[in-house]
């Protein structure tokens, strides 16, 4: 690892040194990280036992790479381990969500079917695999 990315002590740390990098074009340094930030964000659930929000590095996924809806063609790009790209802009999947539904898909074609791209695995199962129940 990185020195630069052993100092961090917090999951901040390691979103603040990620987002810099990012900026500076280092994406061998944004990618370790967030891979760290993912490590302290398990260490947390391992000592609660509470489920976060949906973590798209925990599930394998990088900055860039691709989520979809396989039945109705719609495609978003993780944007950091919370926020997807989708039309331009940075939101959450359950606001892409309910966009989807509010014009006029069906919530059976969305709910729990997003896939990821490269594996074509369910995304809830790749959650449900960094955070067990």
């Amino acid at each position: 690892m990185n020195p630069i990315v052993e100092r961090c002590k917090t999951e901040k740390d390691c979103l603040v040194l990620a987002e810099n990098a990012k900026k500076k074009g280092r994406i061998d340094i944004v990618d370790e990280a967030n891979l760290r930030a993912v490590e302290l964000r398990q260490q947390g659930y391992r000592n609660t036992g509470k489920r976060p929000s949906i973590d798209y590095h925990a599930c394998g996924l990088k900055d860039g790479d691709k989520i979809y809806l396989p039945d109705i063609d719609i495609e978003a790009e993780v944007w950091s381990h919370r926020k997807l790209l989708f039309e331009g802009c940075d939101t959450y999947i359950t606001t892409i969500e309910r966009e989807l539904i509010s014009r006029g898909l069906p919530n059976i074609k969305i709910a729990n079917k997003w896939r990821i791209r490269d594996t074509d695995e369910v995304l809830n199962d790749a959650y449900n695999r960094a955070y067990p129940k």
